[in-house]
């Protein structure tokens, strides 16, 4: 045996049992040795989760390094913590407890790979140039907001040339991970810039924030994770996620809160998914629905032709309508369409402007200059005159105004929503569900929209105007209540290809690619303009309880597929009763195994007149009190049976019905028999929506009222 080598390794493990030991007598007394813990923050998944770091508000009195900012002369090194030229630098891990004023110096945290807490005990930071908090290098910081706290956060002028020579946009900008917690308040004013940012995540569990931002109030680039707080958001965006550069970043998660957003842009924008699992929104974008521009619409029955989804070409022109930013290098960009074969176009020419991300124009803030004063909080002009700071701008120009808006997906599960949008209320460029939650959507463009597919599941929807209510490539709906007031198409199943009417030619279309409109379930009530459900495929009902106050005008009709791209309208289930003109007037066909019926009337019946519907012992299956002018319905009802006769009465009209086959009553229309008396072009929407009872003897259902009752106006 070598026993040199022996006594070689009882030595090596000797000094490992020690390390150890002391190793662990540092750790157990680290508080009271003066070392500032930092628990592990054990990380957050894409599904939203957050970490028990993420929610702790809490840091040892002990350990934690106070630092008084009204006076900062006997700081010296304290712990990681000093001061240099006025500002104060953090460069280790730990808690640091902030409290006092500071003014036209910065907080820096130059931490690298290291977790930090900063407590804002009732701080008033401001400065006129630069951001008041520069969050240089971290892994994490956990900024705390202590119950019963007051913190202000000021800066001035985002735009000073030392700001852009620094890169710092932001009022509180993080190049790392940023998670605020606590129940405290904070006040945030960004002149010229964003009022809070990371380039990596940001997270929020608690506390109460009012932030007025020239560009985005809450920008997170990796992701936006919200889990509570109270929010009052003024100023270019609301809330952002923008990395476009990587398929799993650049998402937002909120499960609950209080959002009250006041916007000139987007109000909620991920670039990849939006998801909601509750929380109260008060949201109004670009001045709201009575902003919007007016819709030019041409052709007969003045019908716009169907919406088109964008192109690659329109998403490459879109990407690049802004400049790179210090964190997404052209490299990005690049790489990013190289991978679809699309080629790039060339880097614009930025001249001398500072490095941005996702802004359009270089923008003029001479508007703001009599707003660059010493008070403690800066009020923003109003809507008409702030700059608009977003990254998309429509088809028209203008810039991007939608309430909620995803680059590939949306859900929303649960929540409270009222929005008034000048744009678009829901925008997905992917798939859009709607499971719960109480909506209310203002809008002048469309309230719901997705370019792939809509899943209407379940929730309370009330679109009380827009330009087309729910659109998408296909839509299904399985339940929820849905009541859609609209100045064109109430549901509008489009697959991106435009058609109009009369003058069309027959396409044939495969199955994969027919838009689809599916009814499973569901309460739906239309009120439209233009077509009431409207697919340019397939349109299916196998249930639910619909009805449609159509068109007045002879260039739409309640229900339209598209037959011409090999669409069939068919009915296997549910309730359906469908008013309107005759011009365009279309019903089921004898694919469908449910009895449907329409009629169309010689004279115009009129709102506030009463239809009812009976089966040949005077038994009512309908009772309604028409909303708009018309000549035509369509009805269907599980109990309409083959070879029995109705009776349709409205006003002083009645029609008899045989009901000699599966669907009878035909179509009409251009191509299919021509126009029908009372069913004139033009004609101005009246009515507003009214809700359905049913009543159950002997299995009767009654779509609106009791029996024999007529519902008052709403």
């Amino acid at each position: 045996m070598n026993w040199s080598l022996h006594r070689h390794t009882d030595l090596i493990c000797g000094l490992i049992v020690a390390a150890t030991v002391a190793l662990t007598v540092i750790f157990i007394n680290s508080e009271r040795l003066g070392v500032s813990k930092i628990i592990s923050d054990g990380g957050a998944d894409r599904g939203g989760s957050f970490s028990a770091r993420d929610y702790d508000s809490s840091w040892s009195e002990t350990s934690a390094i106070k630092i008084d900012l009204n006076d900062l002369t006997n700081l010296g090194h304290n712990g990681g913590a000093y001061v240099l030229n006025g500002d104060v630098h953090i460069v280790t891990a730990g808690s640091y407890v902030l409290s006092g004023s500071l003014d036209n110096q910065q907080v820096i945290v130059d931490a690298q790979d290291s977790k930090v807490q900063l407590v804002l005990n009732n701080v008033d930071l401001r400065h006129e140039t630069l951001a008041p908090i520069w969050i240089k290098a971290a892994d994490k910081v956990f900024v705390t907001l202590p119950d019963d706290t007051h913190n202000s956060i000021v800066a001035a002028n985002l735009i000073s040339p030392e700001a852009s020579s620094a890169g710092v946009t932001a009022a509180i900008y993080a190049k790392a991970d940023l998670a605020f917690n606590g129940d405290g308040s904070l006040s945030v004013t960004a002149t010229g810039g964003h009022g809070i940012r990371s380039s990596d995540d940001l997270v929020i569990t608690g506390g109460h924030y009012q932030i007025t931002a020239t560009r985005t109030t809450l920008l997170g680039k990796d992701s936006v994770r919200i889990a509570t707080g109270e929010f009052d958001l003024r100023g270019g965006e609301g809330i952002k996620a923008n990395n476009i550069a990587k398929a799993d970043k650049g998402y937002i998660v909120i499960n609950d809160g209080q959002f009250t957003l006041d916007v000139d842009g987007d109000g909620l924008q991920a670039e990849t998914d939006l998801t909601l699992n509750g929380g109260h929104f008060t949201i109004m974008t670009g001045g709201g629905s009575a902003a919007a521009s007016s819709h030019q619409e041409t052709g007969p029955g003045a019908m716009r032709p169907e919406a088109t989804t964008d192109t690659g070409d329109d998403k490459q022109a879109r990407a690049f309508a802004s400049p790179p930013s210090e964190d997404d290098n052209w490299e990005n960009f690049t790489a990013m369409l190289a991978s679809s074969g699309d080629r790039p176009p060339m880097p614009p020419e930025w001249g001398n402007l500072s490095p941005m991300e996702n802004i359009d124009l270089q923008p003029n803030f001479s508007d703001f200059d009599q707003n660059l004063s010493n008070e403690t909080r800066f009020e923003p002009p109003d809507l008409a005159t702030r700059q608009r700071d977003v990254n998309y701008t429509d088809e028209d120009g203008e810039a991007s105004a939608k309430c909620l808006k995803a680059g590939s997906s949306m859900a929303i599960m649960a929540g409270t929503l009222v929005l008034d949008c000048r744009d678009d209320a829901l925008h997905s460029d992917g798939d859009l569900t709607l499971a719960g939650g109480q909506i209310t959507l203002t809008t002048g463009d469309d309230a719901v929209h997705a370019d792939n597919n809509v899943y209407l599941q379940g929730g309370d929807l009330q679109v009380t105007a827009s330009y087309e209510g729910v659109e998408g490539a296909r839509i299904y709906v399985t339940g929820g209540n849905y009541d859609v007031t609209t100045q064109d198409d109430g549901f509008n199943a489009s697959n991106g290809e435009s058609q109009d009417f009369g003058w069309r030619q027959t396409v044939t279309v495969s199955n994969e690619d027919l838009a689809w409109l599916q009814i499973d379930g569901g309460i739906l009530r239309v009120h439209a303009d233009g077509d009431g459900l409207d697919s340019n495929g397939n349109l299916i009902i196998n249930g639910g309880d619909i009805i449609i106050d159509g068109p007045t005008n002879s260039g739409n009709g309640a229900l339209d597929s598209g037959s011409e791209s090999g669409g069939d309208i068919v009915i296997h289930g549910g309730t359906i009763l469908a008013l309107g003109s005759s011009g365009m007037a279309e019903t089921f066909s004898a694919n469908s195994t449910q009895a449907a019926f329409k009629v169309n009337f010689a004279t115009n019946y009129t709102s506030g007149q009463t239809l009812t519907i009976s089966d040949s012992s005077q038994r009512e299956l309908v009772s309604y009190r028409v909303q708009k002018t018309g000549n035509s319905v369509v009805f269907s009802h599980p109990e309409l049976q083959v070879g029995q006769t109705y009776t349709v009465s409205v006003g002083a009209q009645t029609q008899t019905v045989t009901q000699d086959a599966i669907s009878v009553g035909g179509n009409t229309g251009f191509g299919g028999g021509g126009m029908n008396p009372g069913g004139g072009f033009g004609g101005n929407r009246s009515g507003e929506a009214s809700g359905a009872a049913r009543r159950g003897d002997r299995g009767q259902r009654q779509l609106m009222g009791s029996p024999g009752s007529v519902p008052p106006n709403q």
